[in-house]
């Protein structure tokens, strides 16, 4: 059996304004992670007193399942 790892091809960034507590991001990064992505980058774009703004470039194996982690992290909320 071969196992078809992710690719940068299959690459989506992720705009996401979440919560400023421990824990939100590994929810989010786990949802992403069960849903078959691979965080390739995390970049911090904004810090407000409550919200921290960033951009998750997650990589997929192919197109659907670009579009199913964009499903899942427009269905999270933290």
């Amino acid at each position: 059996m071969v196992d078809i790892a992710p690719s940068a091809g299959y690459t989506q960034t992720l705009r996401c304004e979440l919560q400023h507590k421990p824990g939100t991001l590994g929810r989010l990064t786990s949802a992403l992670g069960a849903a078959g992505g691979d965080i390739a980058a995390l970049t911090i774009l904004e810090h407000r007193p409550r919200i921290i703004v960033r951009d998750l470039s997650v990589r997929a194996r192919n197109e659907q399942p670009v579009a199913t982690l964009a499903s899942r992290a427009a269905l999270f909320r933290g």
